[in-house]
């Protein structure tokens, strides 16, 4: 288990490093023609390949993910943004995609199960099989709730959820990709302090700080 002393928390599955650059100028070849650039322009370079082949990789890795709201009385699907009323949502709901699927605690925003479906893609990392990640991303409140309607949108492979309560608001975006896609809960306090995360990971989960080379989940 880990514990984040942050006002957010944000798990990335594309976490790349462009390739080193020599810090004196060098030489490009750009179509028969010499050029001289320095570090910044190499760099820009770099940046710029880097975004190409990981879009690329985002775009595949998500290729027909979206999500679902499953609730109590019903689910709620396709693209659209609204208010869902607090009484519809039950003690937790589950965020149901493609690729992804969590728990979310209605009166925390905490998460349980966060699972990646195995479901067949190119990019898949779970060799088909059904992965639970994390047991739970747990927020510490300290004694407030979310009680408020919450705000839903829905859009492609993408969703966002908030809802408020006496002192506290709570955010999540989730991407449903065959990666696990990118994560993020984003507490915020009335009282502006910062708030604890605790991340369990399942007993079959596998998780990599963002400073790592390869997935992190």
């Amino acid at each position: 288990m880990t514990a984040d002393r942050n006002n957010q928390s944000t798990d990335s599955i594309l976490e790349q490093s462009p390739a080193s650059i020599l810090d004196r100028n060098t030489v490009v070849i750009v179509g028969g023609a010499r050029w001289y650039v320095g570090v910044a322009m190499l760099l820009v370079l770099s940046l710029i390949l880097v975004a190409g082949r990981a879009d690329a990789g985002t775009a595949a890795a998500c290729e027909g993910g979206g999500f679902s709201l499953v609730l109590p009385g019903g689910t709620v699907s396709g693209s659209q943004k609204g208010t869902i009323p607090a009484g519809a949502l039950g003690e937790s709901f589950l965020v149901k995609g493609k690729y992804v699927e969590f728990e979310v605690g209605s009166a925390t925003f905490g998460i349980r199960n966060y699972t990646l479906t195995g479901v067949p893609n190119p990019l898949d990392i779970t060799g088909g099989r059904r992965t639970t990640i994390f047991a739970g991303k747990t927020p510490d409140h300290r004694g407030l709730t979310l009680t408020d309607d919450l705000v839903l949108e829905l859009k492609d492979a993408d969703i966002v959820i908030e809802r408020t309560g006496p002192g506290l608001s709570m955010k999540i975006q989730a991407k449903d990709c065959a990666q696990g896609g990118i994560f993020q809960m984003e507490p915020a306090r009335g009282d502006g302090t910062v708030t604890d995360i605790t991340h369990a990971r399942a007993p079959s989960g596998r998780h990599r700080r963002p400073h790592d080379d390869g997935v992190l989940l």
